[in-house]
């Protein structure tokens, strides 16, 4: 899925793949959010969160991280949601229709789904 993007014609939004990848999203919460090192996600949660059924969703320019999403599977009253740990960490300007046009979230990042 694509969205539009400041200096970019196009943004593509996918799932974070690899260990560079994951890197980035923590990199990008101190350079966005200007957090210390102990408020940061890390990545071994990164990594965890992927393997028991989380996401984490990427905006991309080309191979560069422009932003992500990240959710964790979750349980109440017997039903199974993702829960919207981070929902947009992005470079100021590099999305320009992430928050409006969010229809790419509910395509990648449904509310609900089986949980193995």
């Amino acid at each position: 899925m694509t969205a539009a993007g400041a200096g970019s014609e196009r943004i593509t939004i996918r799932k974070c793949e690899g260990i560079d990848e994951l890197k980035a999203c923590v990199a990008m919460q101190k350079e966005v959010w200007s957090f210390d090192d102990a408020d940061l996600v890390p990545l071994r949660i990164f990594v965890v969160g992927q393997k028991i059924g989380g996401q984490v969703i990427g905006a991309f320019d080309g191979n560069e991280l422009q932003g992500f999403a990240f959710s964790i599977p979750g349980e109440r009253g017997g039903h199974p949601y993702l829960h919207s740990h981070i929902w947009r960490c992005a470079r100021p300007g590099a999305i320009t229709g992430w928050g409006a046009a969010s229809s790419w979230r509910k395509e990648k990042m449904p509310s609900s789904r089986a949980l193995s």
